[in-house]
């Protein structure tokens, strides 16, 4: 493993940097905020790309207190509604088809994972881009609609998407 690659940018998506973390151990855990201070998460966590993402982009803040991207998701919060952090939340198998710059969070981690949606494809296929999943930022998941339900396939299983 090559250390001096941590923090490097590995790519971009709409011109916000995508950087390495390496694996598990090897990442700093040291916060990461703007030159202004805002606080975008834990260098270079999923959560830190997604926040800085929301903040820049979509000027929209994802409260600090909520490091975790499991806590995002607002457990018993009907499709639609608000949840913990303010944004609109859609569950995989639901009847709102997730779209673009919607955030996805996954639950096969302790804390979480989460990325955002790049592109919907023709109810078959979405691209997502996401940091701190060793190897690669970009990926490519099967979207299926079925009785008017949208899921969305992945190697990690996916909770709900949001958006503002």
């Amino acid at each position: 493993m090559d250390y001096r690659r941590i923090g490097k940018v590995i790519n971009e998506y709409n011109g916000v940097p995508i950087y390495y973390n390496g694996l598990v151990f090897q990442s700093p855990k040291k916060p990461h905020k703007s030159e202004k201070g805002v606080y975008y998460g834990i260098k270079w966590e999923s959560t830190e790309f997604v926040r800085r993402y929301y903040y820049e982009k979509l000027k929209y803040y994802i409260p600090a207190k909520y490091h975790y991207a499991i806590s995002w998701v607002g457990y018993g919060v009907k499709a639609g509604e608000r949840n913990p952090i303010g944004l609109r939340q859609y569950y995989n198998g639901g009847t709102v088809k997730p779209q673009k710059d919607d955030i996805i969070v996954f639950k096969n981690k302790k804390y979480g994972h989460c990325a955002l949606i790049a592109e919907v494809y023709d109810n078959d296929l979405i691209v997502l881009y996401q940091q701190n999943v060793w190897g690669w930022s970009k990926e490519k998941c099967k979207l299926k609609k079925e009785n008017n339900r949208y899921y969305i396939g992945s190697y990690l299983t996916p909770i709900a998407w949001m958006r503002k």
